[in-house]
């Protein structure tokens, strides 16, 4: 366990901070009050605070990677590579395992977006999470986030140009759009995200103690 997170877990012996507070230190730490003006370092910054949230999370509750490693079928020096990398490009469904290892739910937050579902439908994708695994919980969140961003550029712009303004091809942007794969990068999320003028960030709960 590294200083930074022994002196944390101290803290949370003394019932001084939770999760919570070890979320606001990393944002402290990486989420400075006025974000850089460049969209591609802001999402990475992101990225690099939700890398380093869950890396403390994993020291302060002393899980070993060679622990968390085989939760997500790999190695612990898989983990180790993946808390290390300095640009790190994770798949939404990868960091959601590992927050599922390290007794968290990783929830993502939509900002801006043109077009946001009725509240209705946001408790419909809740309620079909309610009662089950926070595996199949996690993936009925990532479905909810796929449908914002694909109704989002519908309103926003036809798929050809949406291609072109984004940097992708038509067709894996149709792919995209035709089915959520476990596969797709939380960076390529991100950039959905800006495209359709929105900006995606992330929250952090203990498992059963999701808002």
């Amino acid at each position: 366990m590294s200083a930074g997170a022994r002196a944390l877990a101290e803290q949370i012996a003394r019932g001084g901070i939770g999760v919570d507070r070890i979320q606001a230190i990393v944002q402290g730490l990486l989420r400075p009050p006025h974000w850089d003006s460049d969209p591609a370092t802001e999402d990475l910054r992101m990225r690099l605070a939700l890398v380093r949230e869950l890396r403390l999370v994993r020291e302060v509750r002393d899980l070993r990677q060679t622990v968390v490693g085989p939760e997500l079928g790999v190695t612990g020096g898989a983990i180790s590579a993946f808390e290390r990398a300095p640009r790190p490009r994770p798949a939404v469904a990868y960091a959601q395992r590992y927050a599922r290892a390290v007794g968290c739910r990783l929830r993502f937050v939509a900002h801006g977006l043109p077009v946001l579902p009725a509240d209705g439908e946001r408790d419909t994708y809740a309620r079909l999470g309610d009662g089950h695994v926070p595996e199949v919980a996690d993936e009925y969140h990532r479905l909810w986030l796929h449908a914002v961003l694909v109704a989002s550029r519908r309103a926003t712009m036809q798929r050809p140009a949406f291609a072109r303004h984004i940097g992708l091809t038509l067709g894996a942007v149709k792919g995209f759009e035709a089915e959520l794969r476990d596969g797709v990068l939380l960076e390529t999320f991100q950039r959905y995200f800006r495209a359709v003028g929105g900006r995606l960030d992330y929250e952090l709960h203990p498992i059963g103690e999701e808002s």
